[in-house]
């Protein structure tokens, strides 16, 4: 898994849907080892209260997905200054839907403790900077 994750590192900017990407490199990971840790980092950490911005249910959603599938040993949701678990696992794929300040510097840290990883940043919000509604 690692040679498809390093072929897709050379790509640059996938054109398409990040699932046109992210399927089938999960269809070949079918040994328990070649299992990848996934992040999922939403634009807002849900409150108490119960307000839960989009991109929180995007990336449960996608969790829950991801881990159906039996080729994720762990995927986690991470939120702008909720990184208690960073270190706890070396990340194979960093997936962070909506765009957020500190953006840059969540994706650095990531990189800083799992150098190998894969990024895939997306935003559906039509606020996001630079796109037009």
């Amino acid at each position: 898994w690692q040679k498809r994750l390093q072929a897709l590192q050379g790509v640059g900017q996938p054109r398409g849907t990040m699932m046109r990407w992210l399927l089938p490199l999960l269809l070949h990971t079918s040994q328990a080892e070649d299992r990848i840790n996934v992040a999922l980092h939403a634009q807002a950490p849900p409150t108490p209260g119960g307000y839960v911005v989009g991109s929180v249910m995007t990336t449960n959603g996608l969790k829950k997905a991801l881990l159906r599938t039996g080729r994720v040993r762990e995927a986690r949701s991470f939120y702008p200054f909720h990184y208690h678990f960073v270190n706890n696992a070396t990340w194979d794929l960093l997936i962070i839907e909506g765009w957020f300040e500190s953006s840059a510097a969540a994706i650095h840290e990531f990189r800083r403790h799992s150098p190998q990883i894969i990024v895939f940043y997306w935003c559906l919000d039509p606020l996001f900077p630079g796109l037009s509604s």
